[in-house]
């Protein structure tokens, strides 16, 4: 009897130590296979380092395609440049023929003498408009300053309606009568008669705009 006690005993011992040695191999696999995660991380990781890459190198190219275009507009700009160049110079070469009097809301077209004085008063307007205060005189002008002086060549002339005259090298006269004097011509209102100008012009003081 005490010897199947025994045995029962020792059979109880060696189960119990046969869970026991159970129970402690399992940590062991388990740690054994968490590596895995670990694993598949470092895997992964390669991956959103290139896609890091590739994210700059798509930045550094976008940031080079503005400049690039600013290039090509600057180029485009100096390209036309020298035709508006050109444009400009031909403008200012070009010879003034005749100049518009606007006087009391009304436009007539004076064309311009052969006279180093007319020339010298059309490169004037090329600057922009002239106003000149005009008042009557002698019951045949109108006279008013102007704002520099011009090259005289004066001669003994008659004058007739529409004439325009340079005086005193400073003076721009205006006819719509006639008279005799020594003036430097400056041109001649186009389709002007006394009548016309007296309407345009009035007998009181006025104020003539010159213009191109």
């Amino acid at each position: 009897m005490r010897k199947i006690i025994a045995a029962t005993l020792i059979l109880t011992i060696l189960m119990l130590a046969g869970c026991a040695g159970s129970q402690t191999g399992s940590p062991q696999s388990s740690s054994a296979a968490s590596p895995s995660p670990n694993s598949s991380a470092q895997a992964e990781q390669p991956s959103s380092s290139a896609s890091e890459a590739n994210g700059s190198g798509s930045a550094s190219s976008s940031s080079v395609a503005p400049e690039s275009a600013d290039a090509s507009e600057g180029a485009n700009a100096e390209e036309a440049s020298p035709s508006v160049q050109a444009a400009q110079g031909e403008r200012e070469t070009t010879p003034i023929s005749a100049i518009t009097l606007r006087v009391n809301g009304t436009s007539l077209q004076m064309t311009l003498a052969d006279t180093e004085a007319a020339s010298a008063l059309g490169e004037l307007l090329r600057e922009g408009p002239v106003s000149v205060p005009l008042h009557s005189y002698g019951g045949f002008e109108k006279v008013g300053p102007l704002p520099q002086a011009l090259p005289t060549s004066d001669e003994q002339i008659t004058t007739a309606p529409g004439d325009v005259m340079l005086y005193q090298g400073n003076q721009i006269t205006i006819f719509y009568d006639s008279n005799s004097w020594a003036y430097t011509p400056l041109g001649h209102i186009d389709g002007a008669t006394a009548e016309s100008l007296l309407d345009v012009f009035g007998e009181d003081g006025v104020t003539v705009e010159l213009s191109l």
